[in-house]
């Protein structure tokens, strides 16, 4: 089978990939079938196609953006016949963003496609119980991050990175986010031009402050904001932290953390506390834990706290 860039293809999709994308193949056309079958393993052979946005059980139209000898990545043009899986995306920066990648497919098959993977992981190791899922799968991430830059018209915006790319996607309030968290980060921003202070550029290595990070404890209620800056020098730092604290008396603790290198890594090695402890402590499982900027952490404590459903228990 000749499949080349910019191909227009129908397939049915039958599976769904490890990054969210659809899965789908196309039947290659051999003399003998008997022949292929054998060839392939005792299983079908076929072209296989991988689509970022189709849904196992769409039959869909696609676009060939790179083609391989035996696969290709291709691009959803129409959702011919759509799944009985698939639902509208809740949020407005899905396709954008490409942090959420499985949005367009209703929860339970989300849960069932988790249960599938780590079944194909880790079941030959032993058994694999069910994977429970959350009453309200909103706003439940207590570790928040967002880039800082500059857009097109030099007005300062907060967000985060495009899937692949370092560009930064616009998001004040994120559906998976801690509310209260995004509220800071927004607050921050504000306060970025109130105090003429510019976000760093990588390129140049001018400006300001990188990224934030906020972090909350799900039980204590207690609230951290890392400010990433390129410099360790801070104009104005005693009043842009009041200004801060002023609107959120919640914070706890404020951190600034240097990190002046040309580099991916959010987080740099010194660190200099603002205001408060420079921690936050949380409570888990009937323990106590103190948590600092660098710290790994449970994002979704709430799962620990979860009631297996009926469906969990099968």
């Amino acid at each position: 089978m000749d499949i080349k860039k910019n191909d227009i293809l129908t397939v049915e999709i039958t599976d769904t990939g490890t990054e969210g994308e659809g899965i789908g193949k196309l039947a290659l056309p051999a003399p003998d079938a008997a022949d292929t079958e054998e060839k392939a393993g005792g299983k079908a052979a076929g072209f296989t196609l991988f689509v970022k946005d189709a849904v196992i059980g769409d039959t869909v139209q696609v676009k060939v953006m790179k083609a391989k000898k035996n696969y290709a990545y291709a691009k959803l043009e129409k959702v011919l016949v759509p799944s009985p899986f698939r639902v509208q995306p809740p949020c407005a920066f899905h396709r954008q963003c490409g942090g959420c990648q499985l949005q367009n497919l209703n929860y339970e098959e989300q849960l069932r496609w988790k249960e599938r993977r780590m079944i194909g992981l880790m079941g030959q190791f032993g058994h694999v119980e069910p994977v429970i899922g959350m009453e309200r799968p909103l706003h439940y991430r207590n570790k928040v991050q967002a880039a800082f830059g500059l857009d097109r018209k030099k007005r300062i915006i907060s967000g985060v990175y495009q899937s692949s790319t370092h560009r930064i996607v616009p998001v004040d309030r994120c559906m998976i986010e801690n509310e209260a968290a995004d509220a800071i980060i927004v607050t921050v921003r504000r306060l970025l031009a109130d105090f003429k202070l510019l976000p760093y550029h990588a390129d140049t290595g001018r400006g300001f402050l990188r990224h934030v990070l906020v972090r909350r404890g799900f039980s204590t209620g207690q609230v951290m904001v890392v400010l990433v800056t390129g410099s360790p020098v801070f104009p104005s730092k005693n009043h842009f932290v009041g200004a801060l604290l002023k609107k959120h008396p919640e914070i706890t603790t404020v951190l600034q953390n240097i990190n002046p290198g040309r580099t991916s890594l959010v987080l740099g090695t010194q660190e200099k506390t603002l205001f408060g402890p420079g921690f936050i402590e949380d409570e888990l499982c009937g323990c106590v834990f103190r948590i600092s900027a660098q710290s790994f952490y449970q994002i979704n404590p709430c799962l620990l706290y979860t009631s297996p459903s009926p469906r969990d228990t099968r």
